[in-house]
């Protein structure tokens, strides 16, 4: 089984954080839950900090290991606590002069299918 190693930044709903090892319990965004180690330069602050936004949705820096054939993640280590806002996609278009910041074209997607193999 071949998997697939590296960082990420996302986005999910705190559960619960804290113990003596500190961990975190997430739901994401695609109804994925887990409860992952946290790691940092002091990971008992660190999962303070992320126990401030009790089910709120946070942004978090992560180190992924998934599954190559079914991009399941294997093994999740939280990182750190991003900064992030919840904005609604209307305010991102209205604070970008009536466009989104994004730019695709049928290249880029069909770039992107192939990466991934579809």
């Amino acid at each position: 089984m071949d998997t697939i190693h590296g960082f990420d930044e996302v986005y999910a709903e705190v559960v619960r954080a804290g113990g003596d090892t500190p961990m975190v319990a997430l739901t994401f965004l695609n109804g994925q839950s887990g409860t992952y180690l946290v790691r940092g330069r002091d990971r008992k602050d660190l999962a303070k900090r992320i126990a401030r936004h009790l089910y709120e949705t946070v942004k978090l820096q992560v180190e992924a290991w998934w599954n190559a054939n079914t991009l399941e993640f294997e093994h999740l280590v939280v990182h750190d606590l991003l900064e992030w806002r919840d904005v609604h996609m209307a305010e991102v278009y209205r604070e970008h002069g009536g466009r989104l910041p994004i730019t695709l074209s049928i290249d880029s997607v069909v770039e992107l299918l192939a990466e991934r193999g579809a």
